[in-house]
Parts: C-alpha cells; sequence; structure tokens
C-alpha cells in the first residue's frame, strides 16, 4: 500500500520530535548523573575540611590521638554531622547549596561512606574508617603547632548506590520520562495539523494536473496563500487558460481550413457535375474556371505548407548584410504595373540609409505580401506610401493605403490565421487570410515586431521595426 504526502509529512515531524525528545533524554540522563555526583562529591569536600577543623580541636585538647582510641566506626558519623550544627565548623563560602529534593542520609551508609573515609596519623598508621586504599582519594592534612601530625582521606562516590539516592534519581527519570511522553503527544498532533495543512494545497495541486492529463483544459485551482505553493497555483492556472486557448485556436484553426478547402472542391465538383452532365460545354471559358479554383486550392495549400515549416522552425534563413532602400526599391518595381492597372498610386519615400542583418528572399517576401495585400483591398484611385528609416536601434519600414480601413476591433486581429474583414475584404476580393499571418512569422524570425494601425491616408498602416544591422 502506498503512503500518500500526507502520512509521509505526519511521520517526519512525529520521527524527527522523536528524535530530538530521545536526544534531550539522553543529555538529562547523563547531565543529571554526572551533576548529582559532583554535587555529592563537592559537598563531602566541604564536610571534609569541617571535620578536619573538629579533628585539630581535638588533638589539640587531647594532646594527641587518644580521643579517637575505641571509636573507629565514630568517624563517618562524625563526618556526616561536621558543620550541620550552629556550634560547626561551616567550611568554606562557596559550599555547594543541596537542591531541595536532597533524599535524606542515612548515617554511615550514605554513599558508602565507611568504606570510603579514614583517617592516619602522621606515620600512616589507620586510627578510624575503612582500611581500603583509594587512588583519587582526596587528602587533607591534620596540624598542630604548624607541624602535620595527620591527615584525612575521603575517595570520590562513582555511583549511586544507597536507597535514597537511588530512589531520588529514579524520581526525576520518571518525571522526565512523563514529561517526554506528553511532548510526543502534543509534538503528534502538531504534527498531524501541520501535514493536513500542508498536504491540502499538493492535493489541490495534483487533482488539477489530473485534470489538465484528461484534457479538462478549464480546471482552475484557488489557492489564497501567497508562498511558493500559491506561485505554483498562479502558474498552474495561467499553464490551463494557455492550454484551453490553444484547445479553442487550435479547434478554430482546424475549422477555418475545413471551410477554406471545402469552397474550391465545392466549385470544382459542381462544374464537373455540370460537364458531365452536358449542362455546361466543355470550353475555354470552362477550363478558365477550373484553373481559376484549382489555382486557388493551390496557393492555399502553399500557404498552410508555408505556415506549418514557419511553426516547425524549417523555413531556412541564410542572413546577410542587406541594404534596406535597395531592397525595398527591387520589390516595389515588380508591382508597378499591377498597380498601375489597378488605378492605384505606389509611391517609395526613402529615409535614411539603414542596413540590415536579414534573408533577403524572405525579407521580399513580407513586403511582397504587404502590397499585395494593399493591392486587393485598396479602392480604384487609391494611393499606397512605402516609407522606411531610422527608429533608435532600429529601422521602421511603414506600408500604408486609403480606404477602406478597418474597425478598431479588427486591428490587432489581422495577423491571425485565415482572419478576414468583412464584408469588403471577401473571398471574392481577397484570399485566404494567411498573408499577414506569414509576414508576422518572418518579421518575428528577424527579431523584429510587425503591428497594424489607422492610416492617415484612411486605411490601414502597418508597421514593422527590424533591428539594424551593428556594421549598418
Amino acid at each position: 500500500m502506498q503512503i500518500g504526502i500526507r502520512h509521509k509529512l505526519f511521520l517526519a515531524f512525529a520521527v524527527t520530535a522523536a528524535l530530538v525528545v530521545a536526544a534531550l533524554l539522553l543529555w538529562h540522563h547523563w547531565s543529571f548523573n554526572y551533576g548529582f555526583l559532583d554535587y555529592v562529591n563537592k559537598a563531602e569536600l566541604a564536610k571534609l575540611d569541617a571535620l578536619r577543623d573538629d579533628l585539630e580541636a581535638g588533638y589539640a585538647e587531647s594532646q594527641g590521638w587518644n580521643f579517637i582510641d575505641g571509636r573507629e566506626r565514630w568517624l563517618a558519623h562524625t563526618f556526616i554531622r561536621a558543620g550541620a550544627g550552629p556550634d560547626s565548623r561551616q567550611g568554606p563560602p562557596d559550599r555547594p547549596t543541596p537542591p531541595r529534593a536532597m533524599p535524606p542520609r542515612h548515617h554511615d551508609h550514605a554513599f558508602g561512606l565507611s568504606d570510603r573515609l579514614s583517617l592516619h596519623a602522621i606515620d600512616g598508621r589507620l586510627l578510624a574508617g575503612s582500611s581500603q586504599e583509594h587512588e583519587h582519594a582526596a587528602r587533607r592534612d591534620i596540624e598542630y603547632d604548624g607541624n602535620v601530625v595527620g591527615f584525612l582521606e575521603l575517595a570520590p562516590v562513582v555511583a549511586l548506590s544507597d536507597a535514597p539516592e537511588l530512589q531520588f534519581a529514579a524520581q526525576q527519570r520518571d518525571a522526565l520520562y512523563f514529561a517526554a511522553i506528553a511532548i510526543l503527544v502534543v509534538a503528534a498532533g502538531a504534527a498531524a495539523i501541520f501535514a493536513r495543512l500542508l498536504a491540502a494545497p499538493i492535493k489541490e495541486l495534483a487533482r488539477g494536473t489530473h485534470a489538465l492529463a484528461a484534457g479538462r483544459y478549464e480546471a482552475r485551482i484557488a489557492l489564497a496563500q501567497r508562498d511558493e505553493l500559491g506561485r505554483l497555483a498562479d502558474d498552474f492556472n495561467a499553464l490551463a487558460q494557455t492550454l484551453e486557448r490553444n484547445r479553442e485556436a487550435r479547434k478554430q484553426w482546424v475549422a477555418d481550413i475545413s471551410h477554406e478547402l471545402r469552397t474550391p472542391v465545392a466549385i470544382l465538383q459542381a462544374e464537373l457535375e455540370a460537364l458531365e452532365d452536358g449542362v455546361r460545354t466543355l470550353d475555354a471559358a470552362a477550363v478558365g474556371s477550373l484553373s481559376s479554383e484549382v489555382a486557388r486550392l493551390a496557393a492555399l495549400v502553399d500557404d498552410l505548407y508555408e505556415l506549418a515549416r514557419s511553426d516547425a522552425g524549417a523555413l531556412s534563413y541564410e542572413k546577410e548584410v542587406l541594404d534596406l532602400g535597395s531592397l525595398l526599391e527591387e520589390t516595389v518595381a515588380t508591382f508597378r504595373e499591377r498597380y498601375a492597372a489597378a488605378g492605384l498610386s505606389l509611391e517609395l519615400t526613402h529615409g535614411d540609409a539603414a542596413a540590415v542583418l536579414a534573408d533577403g528572399d524572405r525579407l521580399h517576401q513580407l513586403f511582397s505580401n504587404l502590397l499585395e495585400n494593399s493591392l486587393r483591398y485598396t479602392d480604384r484611385g487609391g494611393r499606397v506610401l512605402i516609407t522606411h528609416g531610422r527608429r533608435n536601434d532600429d529601422v521602421r519600414i511603414t506600408v500604408e493605403d486609403s480606404a477602406p480601413g478597418v474597425p478598431d476591433a479588427a486591428l490587432p486581429r489581422l495577423f491571425d490565421r485565415l482572419y478576414r474583414v468583412d464584408p469588403s475584404r471577401s473571398r471574392e476580393t481577397g484570399a485566404a487570410g494567411l498573408g499577414l499571418a506569414i509576414c508576422a512569422s518572418i518579421v518575428k524570425a528577424h527579431d523584429g515586431t510587425i503591428t497594424a494601425r489607422h492610416s492617415a491616408l484612411g486605411g490601414v498602416a502597418i508597421d514593422i521595426d527590424l533591428p539594424l544591422n551593428e556594421r549598418g
């Protein structure tokens, strides 16, 4: 069974909390044992100093160690009482203060005191206490009249051994374990809440992605948070909107192509059926009509093929440094007779000399498409003006014509594929509506921009901005 991301997040938080608590337990166990033993040893050293003072007073009063005779077991009891009474010596001022929960000590059994404390005469003779030798025992010399007459030895406590101390340590450990369990329960609850909060937007993103994979491009994700997941949701919505728009454009594209192909095919079929039925005579006029529809169909197929190659990046561009003015003159020269026959004025106005890095054949196709467009749609007696000149780091070429114009809403759509403005730009006077789309593709390949606006002459003005050549 696969584990969901919510449960993985919960496990991650819970395991992290458990590791932290375990580390704290280990640290506290070590710190308590070390600190408690250190406290006990420091407290015993303070009492050892007080016991030394008492023994020095007793030695001075008895003028020897006679007061110890027969009282060997008395030493540990005296040590425990050292510094406890109002008349006793309190030891150094920095003696550590015992904790409030300090367990009671019992006599010479406290921490095995009878096995760790001993009193020796200066000659090494054991006077009282334990006869065991300890390597790290603390020593305090006992003096009288400036001379050392004996010494005390106290071995340090290395482990808790007495029942009260062990009980105290167990109480501390149990309290710590209870606190650790409480912390883990709280951490588990917090982990469950945080895992749910974090997993909710991720699950929402997964749901939306699944919808996109299933083709439901209308899916959107609404996340109020402004973090990385929120930005990811915004990007998802933008992607879904783009896919939805592209799907609609593809549907429209297929429908438009089908419509464009259906008309010449239907005309051809109708005329051929008329010829077969004898309704129409097979003469030069009939052949010319058929040839015209075939030419229209061939032109449409060629334009579609050109656009398909452009979309796929298969159009070849062999760029070189070109003089834009000369290229425009050559293109305009090929259209002058046709413009004159249509009763249109074609003018070319030169600006500053400009060189561009471009493919000459593609630019010739670009300008030819624009002039062909103006030739088709400009009313007889009209005017077409071409200008070019430097504009900052670009060169601008403008092709504008006289009436008729186009509505404001049509200007941004003139470069859409298969788009025509009705009724003046119909199938009878125009082509399939791919010429300007091909122009936009060529300009884009040259890192330029192309836009449409209303012309001062009454028609449409097409502005093209191409980057100047660095050596131009």
